[in-house]
């Protein structure tokens, strides 16, 4: 079946809807807080499965920042790495970052009336990704109406006023996060019991992927994983193995597996190659620039996790002292009215199979006002196995802009099988962790034999060799 996909390169698009921002500078400050969030959170969570997405902090964060003045929007810009950025280029970068990252799939006519004419939606075959913004505002709370403007403007953020001490009020919130991450995340779950609550600010994240070269469900077989413990535990293993791109560097092995057939999405695997070996920005952008090509034999647990993280004490770890301080907030842009950041949370949830990947985060801020085509013939590549059956890291980023959505890693199976309630298949038997890990091909060294024939991927596009 033939497929003609159109794109565009959405880093220009952005460069030109931004029009004298600098759009990679601010792109690169993003990334910044996205390893120094994670790291930070990671920190806390060393030797438990994680997940959380630092754009949907992100963006409730800059949505805070329009009404914050003085220190306390100083240390946000600092805390976000975009010192130097008025908010009012962050509003716009922001506004062309969402627009770009929940554009529709430009489909072919003819690929679309094919697939019509089979009964299929061509939609399916794509990744999604679907963003939004709401702000809940006490109702006898007064609120600067160019706090609202903005914020809808920019950020398409939906306002209303709310009475926080009735239930159906809670009951209204849940059904928003439900709505807008599909079921993953059913409910913010507040504490309807705080009579100072005076605004909630909230982001919600989704993505669902098709994998664009899935695994096959009869290649999923039972095999060991060796939890970050040095346990181990019979969990499946998908599998999957043909002529790709795979990363390397001394502490790293990266692999990529692309979504849709539009390739705009992908999840990087980030395999340790020795014990302490932790995933940072810089590591980040060498493996990017180690790129190799192989015939690749790739193992990968099917997983779902979910995390819910109060990233208060995070964020001001980070540098955002003066918003959660009453006595030295400044949101004189939100209000007339003496107002600070009570609590900042994000909740998390990430399911992995055969098919594909579903993904969502909300990121919610509670504020009380306290005091009131073909390609050549390939050179001879290695064979090589990427096997993730001991920890592993993994992020889910948009190719046109560099974008990380969601970052995690899982260290514990054992965990998912407590969690799931299934116990059959563990091994208590406690074996120690790999000291290192290195590439092999099936007979335990270089291959010299061509890679398979057939379909492969190439910086994102689909070949047949």
């Amino acid at each position: 079946m033939k497929r003609t996909i159109l794109s565009t390169l959405c880093l220009a698009a952005l460069s030109c809807a931004a029009q004298s921002i600098d759009a990679p500078t601010l792109a690169s400050s993003y990334n910044d807080f996205a390893f120094d969030f994670f790291q930070r959170i990671e920190s806390e969570h060393i030797d438990e499965n994680l997940i959380l997405s630092p754009l949907s902090a992100q963006f409730a964060l800059s949505m805070l920042q329009n009404g914050a003045a003085g220190r306390t929007l100083t240390e946000i810009q600092q805390t976000l790495h975009t010192a130097g950025f008025a908010p009012s280029d962050i509003n716009r970068y922001n506004r062309a970052l969402i627009n770009s990252l929940q554009k529709e799939p430009e489909i072919d006519d003819a690929y679309r009336e094919e697939m019509e004419a089979e009964g299929k939606n061509p939609r399916d075959n794509y990744s999604s990704v679907e963003i939004a913004n709401g702000i809940w505002v006490r109702n006898d709370f007064p609120v600067y109406p160019d706090f609202f403007a903005t914020n809808a403007t920019y950020y398409n953020a939906s306002a209303q006023a709310v009475d926080f001490a009735a239930p159906e009020t809670y009951a209204c919130l849940d059904q928003w996060a439900y709505d807008h991450t599909h079921g993953l995340i059913p409910s913010f779950g507040l504490n309807p019991n705080d009579p100072n609550r005076a605004m909630v600010i909230a982001n919600a994240l989704y993505f669902e992927g098709p994998w664009s070269w899935p695994f096959q469900t009869y290649n999923t077989k039972k095999a060991r994983f060796t939890n970050a413990d040095g346990s181990t535990i019979k969990t499946e293993l998908m599998h999957r193995y043909g002529c790709d791109d795979y990363y390397h560097t001394d502490n790293f092995v990266m692999y990529r597996l692309y979504y849709g057939d539009d390739c705009r999405f992908y999840m990087n695997v980030y395999l340790p190659q020795h014990d302490g070996a932790r995933l940072t920005a810089d590591e980040w952008q060498q493996l990017r620039n180690s790129r190799e090509e192989a015939e690749v034999y790739f193992y990968m647990p099917k997983f779902s996790i979910e995390d819910n993280l109060n990233m208060g004490d995070i964020l001001q770890g980070m540098g955002i002292v003066d918003a959660f301080d009453f006595y030295a907030a400044n949101f004189s842009g939100i209000s007339p009215n003496p107002l600070c950041v009570s609590e900042v949370n994000q909740k998390a949830r990430i399911e992995v199979d055969e098919e594909g990947t579903a993904a969502a985060a909300i990121t919610y801020i509670l504020s009380v006002d306290a005091l009131d085509g073909p390609g050549e013939e390939p050179q001879r590549p290695p064979r090589v196995e990427i096997r993730l059956d001991r920890p592993f890291y993994f992020s889910i980023e948009s190719r046109d802009d560099n974008s990380i959505l969601f970052m995690g890693h899982i260290t514990d199976l054992a965990e998912l099988e407590r969690r799931a309630g299934q116990q059959e298949g563990i091994d208590t038997v406690l074996t120690p962790s790999p000291a290192s890990h290195r590439t092999y091909d099936l007979q335990g060294r270089p291959a010299a034999e061509y890679g398979q024939r057939g379909i492969s991927i190439r910086d994102g596009r689909k070949t047949i060799r």
